[in-house]
């Protein structure tokens, strides 16, 4: 055990002998789901030993490694994604305000029908445009975090305002404390009080962890090992050792209140790590996948995943589901492991797409063939059976060299060591066959002209549909939130608390 580390492994305790070796019970699970950002592949200590990730490390054990988990290339589309069922090309592929359209209904709303009690604790990135789209108006009782895609961690300061909601309104005299330590408290306390005063209902815990998302060099120092040397990758480790704990703590708290044994928990990266951008080498590292954030090759979008807890059936604990998963199919997964009715999936919203979402839980009992088949990554790669076709993927235009490269097991490193530059793709794009290539060395399109065609007129079908919010007339869709003003006024408003724009007329 690291010395330097002794106090965070002990919260960890005997978490690992007890609280997950009863029976399931018959009613609908605690659902608790852990999304890390910007974490990479290769950020794990089962596969990075530098990295220091017990209780994660533990969890997966435990638990069900997702091989093939995929989800955006970054940030608000994956989270979007996730709470409306919907691929990115269908909900949004942007970081910007709009979100998740109005119109559409989020997993929490659709729980609440199996008498889920629902609450977030961090990044929220799925819409801040008017009062109607703070989590507290898609579904969550309550709310603690931040609105946007990025803010200071001590500070919760964005853009010379600060960027912390609680609930109904700005979290005044909340903010100036280390995020990862705020989140991981008040998910304790979401939980503690959950036990205490709502008795048999199912908890739904959503919990984006702030970690690891720039800003850079922001972690406590009682994290940072000294042992590593480089600056950027000693930042890593310990924003991961820091999330770890996080994560530990939230464990520990459905633990000792008796709901872990029927707790189901997903753990999962909204992208993958940054490891190259603007002509430099990013913090993290998801080796041996190719590429990072912001690429729809692997390393940006198949990302660390695995289901644990109390509620996972024994026979899954230890093992490892290969089939196709995207993040939009929680969406009808938890609805099925809730209990709903499989007609009540789907919400049925005029002018936006509709869900595109799987239940993927019975082929993952049963360890069989994933019914996703088939998934947009986005407007310009796709994925069908093992097929995968890149026609944009920043690399193409010359100013993105090496968004595609591969790094080596120790990165970022003095002098790039390991890192192999990418080859950029044809104009028609890249094609690989992912069961023989996972780590998509070699560009089949040339060889393959038929099977570039077949997965062109599958992507050009799902762009038939392509939806943005507010990206396009009659798209920017406000709802009874009429009454608007300049963010800026809002804010000043607010206290200079970063604030919705429109508000109910």
């Amino acid at each position: 055990m690291r010395k330097w580390q002794r106090r965070g492994a002990l919260l960890w305790g005997s978490l690992t002998l007890v609280g997950i070796t009863k029976c399931r019970s018959s009613k609908p699970p605690h659902i608790v789901v852990h999304l890390a950002d910007d974490f990479g592949w290769h950020a794990v200590g089962w596969r990075n030993p530098e990295f220091f990730t017990p209780h994660i490390d533990a969890l997966k054990a435990s638990g069900l490694l997702l091989t093939n988990h995929y989800v955006y290339q970054y940030c608000s589309p994956t989270r979007s994604s996730l709470m409306s069922g919907r691929l990115p090309l269908h909900v949004n592929q942007q970081n910007g305000p709009w979100g998740v359209d109005l119109r559409m209904t989020m997993l929490p709303q659709k729980l609440a029908a199996a008498g889920y009690v629902s609450h977030l604790a961090g990044k929220w990135h799925c819409g801040m445009m008017t009062s109607g789209h703070l989590p507290v108006a898609r579904g969550f009782n309550t709310s603690l975090g931040y609105l946007s895609g990025e803010c200071d961690h001590y500070t919760q300061m964005e853009g010379g305002h600060v960027d912390l909601w609680d609930t109904k309104v700005p979290a005044y005299g909340k903010n100036g404390t280390y995020g990862g330590f705020q989140y991981s408290a008040r998910a304790v306390e979401v939980v503690e009080q959950h036990a205490a005063k709502n008795g048999d209902a199912p908890l739904f815990l959503y919990v984006p962890w702030q970690n690891t998302h720039s800003p850079l060099f922001e972690v406590p120092a009682k994290w940072i090992d000294p042992r590593i040397t480089w600056p950027e990758r000693q930042t890593a480790g310990g924003m991961t050792t820091a999330l770890d704990s996080g994560i530990s703590n939230v464990t520990a708290a459905l633990n000792r209140t008796g709901m872990l044994d029927t707790t189901l928990i997903l753990f999962s990266a909204d992208n993958g790590g940054p490891s190259w951008w603007n002509g430099m080498a990013c913090h993290m590292n998801n080796y041996p996948l190719r590429g990072g954030k912001f690429t729809d090759f692997q390393g940006g979008v198949r990302v660390v995943a695995f289901l644990a807890g109390g509620a996972l059936p024994m026979h899954l604990r230890g093992q490892e589901y290969a089939g196709y998963i995207h993040v939009a199919d929680w969406y009808f997964t938890f609805q099925s492991i809730a209990g709903l009715a499989a007609g009540d999936w789907a919400d049925k919203p005029v002018g936006v797409p509709p869900t595109d979402s799987i239940n993927v839980w019975p082929s993952v009992v049963a360890n069989t063939t994933s019914p996703r088949i088939e998934m947009a990554l986005s407007s310009w790669s796709i994925i069908v059976d093992g097929w995968k076709l890149i026609t944009n993927h920043h690399n193409i235009p010359a100013d993105r060299t090496n968004f595609g490269l591969w790094t080596g097991p120790i990165w970022p490193n003095k002098g790039d060591v390991g890192m192999i530059h990418d080859v950029p793709c044809p104009p028609v794009g890249c094609l690989f066959n992912l069961n023989s290539d996972p780590f998509e060395k070699v560009d089949l399109s040339a060889q393959c002209p038929s099977k570039v065609a077949e997965l062109m007129q599958k992507l050009i079908a799902a762009n038939s549909t392509y939806f943005q919010p507010g990206g396009s007339p009659g798209s920017e869709y406000l709802g009874p939130y009429t009454k608007c003003l300049p963010q800026s006024n809002r804010t000043a408003m607010n206290g200079n608390f970063l604030s919705p724009m429109c508000t109910l007329h």
